[in-house]
């Protein structure tokens, strides 16, 4: 009789877990990152945030989509607060689960005030040269390497932070605080139009591309099925076209 009691409990225990998995919200953090992810209360949120939240509605769940400072959305979404974050290097948040698919594919870029004629041709260009950068970003090795040897030297390194970095990092450059920005393309172009700025900074050297994903807490056991259904997902959005309709509002083509 015990036996056949602790079957029916299991038996309704996973029913509910099966029907928690179904109605779940799952909460996704990062900075504004425009346009893989903006404004939270946009229309236009973000097209990696509409990729989450159409492949997980057709699942049966909703995204609640928060925007705070980087290094706080690693953090909250490590330790279980949230679900995962958005726009994600593997180098962010190694011991985060990964999807098999990218959401999306970054190129970096370094930037400068508009007419100068320095470029960017490697990291011994950078000597003499204040760089501007963001609290808890990564990089290429290199690049993540010079910032850790020099961080600490302000004329060498400016680290921005919080909601408003590229803005005051931006600020900086056009008033000659400092010499360069690395950011990616992509941001920094949506941002530089969004404000008018495009006569004001020029590119002055890029990077490698890297892929981007949408990556999920190591402390919670659905991970690896939130992870599973975005490679899903992805896959269905890019064969159906639909995929494409998201990525052409914010005027971007797929990146394969």
């Amino acid at each position: 009789m015990k036996n056949i009691i602790r079957v029916i409990l299991i038996a309704v225990f996973c029913v509910g877990m099966a029907s928690s998995v179904q109605s779940d919200t799952i909460t996704l953090g990062a900075d504004e990152w425009c346009p893989y992810n903006c404004d939270s209360g946009s229309e236009l949120p973000g097209f990696m945030v509409e990729i989450a939240a159409t492949i997980f509605k057709a699942k049966g769940h909703t995204v609640d989509y928060r925007v705070m400072p980087w290094t706080r959305a690693i953090q909250d979404a490590r330790t279980g607060k949230y679900n995962g974050i958005i726009g994600a290097g593997k180098e962010d948040a190694p011991d985060f689960v990964f999807p098999a698919e990218e959401a999306a594919l970054m190129k970096n870029a370094l930037f400068g005030k508009s007419g100068i004629t320095w470029r960017y041709t490697g990291i011994d260009s950078l000597n003499e040269k204040t760089l501007g950068v963001v609290k808890g970003y990564t990089y290429t090795e290199e690049i993540d390497s010079y910032i850790k040897a020099n961080e600490k030297k302000s004329q060498r390194i400016q680290v921005a932070s919080g909601e408003t970095a590229l803005d005051s990092s931006v600020k900086k450059l056009i008033s000659g605080r400092i010499d360069v920005i690395i950011e990616d393309a992509n941001v920094m172009g949506h941002y530089l139009k969004k404000n008018a700025l495009e006569n004001e900074v020029q590119e002055v050297g890029e990077m490698p591309t890297d892929k981007l994903f949408i990556a999920f807490s190591p402390s919670n056991p659905l991970s690896q099925n939130y992870a599973g259904m975005i490679s899903e997902g992805l896959v269905q959005l890019r064969n159906s076209g639909e995929l494409k309709r998201i990525l052409e509002k914010y005027g971007l083509k797929d990146w394969k």
